[in-house]
Protein backbone atom coordinates (compact mmCIF):
# COMPACT_ATOMS: atom_id res chain seq x y z
CA UNK A 1 0.00 0.00 0.00
CA UNK A 2 1.02 3.29 -1.14
CA UNK A 3 0.74 6.94 -2.67
CA UNK A 4 0.12 10.30 -1.38
CA UNK A 5 -3.49 9.72 -0.51
CA UNK A 6 -4.15 10.95 3.58
CA UNK A 7 -5.97 8.15 5.45
CA UNK A 8 -5.27 5.88 2.63
CA UNK A 9 -5.74 2.34 4.71
CA UNK A 10 -9.49 4.03 5.83
CA UNK A 11 -9.95 4.11 1.87
CA UNK A 12 -8.75 1.22 0.79
CA UNK A 13 -11.11 -0.56 3.96
CA UNK A 14 -13.87 1.46 2.56
CA UNK A 15 -13.15 0.28 -1.23
CA UNK A 16 -12.55 -3.33 -0.54
CA UNK A 17 -16.07 -4.20 0.33
CA UNK A 18 -17.35 -2.30 -3.37
CA UNK A 19 -17.68 -4.81 -5.36
CA UNK A 20 -17.02 -2.38 -8.95
CA UNK A 21 -16.66 1.12 -7.24
CA UNK A 22 -14.61 2.41 -10.50
CA UNK A 23 -16.80 0.90 -12.96
CA UNK A 24 -17.95 3.89 -15.55
CA UNK A 25 -21.02 4.96 -16.04
CA UNK A 26 -22.93 3.32 -19.08
CA UNK A 27 -23.44 5.19 -21.90
CA UNK A 28 -26.61 4.26 -22.30
CA UNK A 29 -27.79 5.47 -18.58
CA UNK A 30 -30.68 7.68 -18.29
CA UNK A 31 -29.33 10.27 -15.60
CA UNK A 32 -30.62 13.19 -13.59
CA UNK A 33 -29.85 16.75 -15.05
CA UNK A 34 -28.10 17.63 -11.81
CA UNK A 35 -25.04 19.18 -11.56
CA UNK A 36 -22.54 18.99 -8.68
CA UNK A 37 -20.22 21.36 -9.35
CA UNK A 38 -16.61 21.59 -11.60
CA UNK A 39 -14.81 19.24 -9.36
CA UNK A 40 -12.83 16.68 -11.28
CA UNK A 41 -10.92 14.08 -10.24
CA UNK A 42 -8.23 11.33 -11.75
CA UNK A 43 -7.55 7.93 -9.97
CA UNK A 44 -4.46 6.14 -11.21
CA UNK A 45 -3.33 3.05 -9.32
CA UNK A 46 -3.96 -0.64 -8.81
CA UNK A 47 -6.97 -2.01 -7.45
CA UNK A 48 -7.36 -5.68 -6.81
CA UNK A 49 -3.97 -6.00 -9.21
CA UNK A 50 -4.72 -4.58 -12.13
CA UNK A 51 -3.43 -0.93 -13.19
CA UNK A 52 -6.21 1.81 -13.34
CA UNK A 53 -6.55 4.99 -14.47
CA UNK A 54 -10.02 6.58 -14.25
CA UNK A 55 -11.68 10.42 -14.10
CA UNK A 56 -14.71 11.33 -12.09
CA UNK A 57 -16.66 14.13 -12.35
CA UNK A 58 -19.93 15.54 -11.06
CA UNK A 59 -21.88 16.46 -14.22
CA UNK A 60 -25.27 14.47 -13.69
CA UNK A 61 -26.94 12.49 -11.02
CA UNK A 62 -25.09 8.98 -12.33
CA UNK A 63 -21.63 10.67 -12.64
CA UNK A 64 -22.32 12.04 -8.76
CA UNK A 65 -23.68 9.10 -7.11
CA UNK A 66 -20.07 7.15 -8.82
CA UNK A 67 -18.52 9.83 -7.39
CA UNK A 68 -20.41 9.55 -4.26
CA UNK A 69 -19.36 5.82 -3.97
CA UNK A 70 -15.50 6.20 -3.94
CA UNK A 71 -15.56 9.42 -1.67
CA UNK A 72 -12.78 8.05 0.62
CA UNK A 73 -10.58 8.60 -2.26
CA UNK A 74 -11.33 12.45 -1.92
CA UNK A 75 -11.01 13.52 0.95
CA UNK A 76 -11.02 17.70 0.11
CA UNK A 77 -14.02 17.60 -1.37
CA UNK A 78 -17.12 18.14 0.28
CA UNK A 79 -20.45 16.62 -1.65
CA UNK A 80 -22.88 19.73 -2.24
CA UNK A 81 -26.15 20.25 -0.55
CA UNK A 82 -29.51 18.27 -2.70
Amino acid sequence: MGGSLPKRAAACQALASAKEPFKPVPDVAICTAEYGGPAVALVEGRFRGKRLRTTFARRNGCEIARWDRVGALFPYSRPLPR
